[in-house]
């Protein structure tokens, strides 16, 4: 607890919010040209992961009411997102249910719904959903969770998405392809054969 104190400390003490050079219209990412945010994100995520995995709320809720949170990657990756990004579920619901913001964005508007679809976690996908649209797309690649599900050849995961309500089977990206137009491309024969039972239609 002691040091997350002071590593909150820093962000709050000889840096002021007036001094802020970059503050994501988002609201959920700050960085400072004098300060090195990356090495502070990490040491931070280390302290909340561990928090999760011991069961302790205190320092999940200490760390969310200081808006330690909004410490990011160079990407606006915030810890919320980037608990989604490796997979972990138990630390993504703790900072929710204690305040952090589940529909955070990085720089490019990459959600914890594209990062779970990224694993292929169903389950971590199912919670997203609570907050997120399906069909959310990300900003350079314009790739919705389905496309990131068919890229990553996760069949059951690509059949869970079709079943969405509102669900866009066949939005094309930043390369004018479908979810299973890129499948068939990168040869993604599992997803292939989920996408091609949904009647998902292909642009190839």
């Amino acid at each position: 607890m002691n040091l997350l104190k002071e590593i909150l400390s820093r962000l709050t003490g000889n840096l002021q919010y007036d001094d802020i050079s970059h503050e994501s219209p988002k609201n959920h990412s700050i960085q400072h040209q004098d300060f090195n945010s990356s090495k502070l994100f990490t040491k931070v995520y280390r302290i909340l992961e561990n928090a999760a995995e011991e069961n302790d709320t205190k320092t999940i809720i200490e760390y969310v009411k200081n808006n330690g949170w909004q410490i990011t990657q160079k990407n606006g990756t915030n810890c919320i997102l980037y608990a989604a990004y490796k997979g972990n579920l138990k630390l993504v619901r703790l900072l929710q249910e204690n305040g952090a913001d589940p529909c955070s964005k990085n720089d490019e508007d990459v959600t914890i719904l594209h990062y779970f679809c990224h694993n292929g976690s169903i389950e971590g996908v199912e919670f997203a959903l609570r907050f997120i649209n399906v069909n959310a797309i990300t900003k350079t690649t314009k790739r919705t969770p389905l496309h990131i599900a068919a890229h990553g050849n996760y069949d059951q995961l690509c059949t869970f998405l079709c079943n969405q309500k509102g669900i866009k089977k066949d939005e094309k990206d930043s390369e004018n392809l479908t979810p299973l137009g890129l499948a068939l491309i990168e040869g993604k024969a599992d997803a292939q054969r989920a996408l091609r039972a949904k009647n998902c239609r292909s642009c190839i």
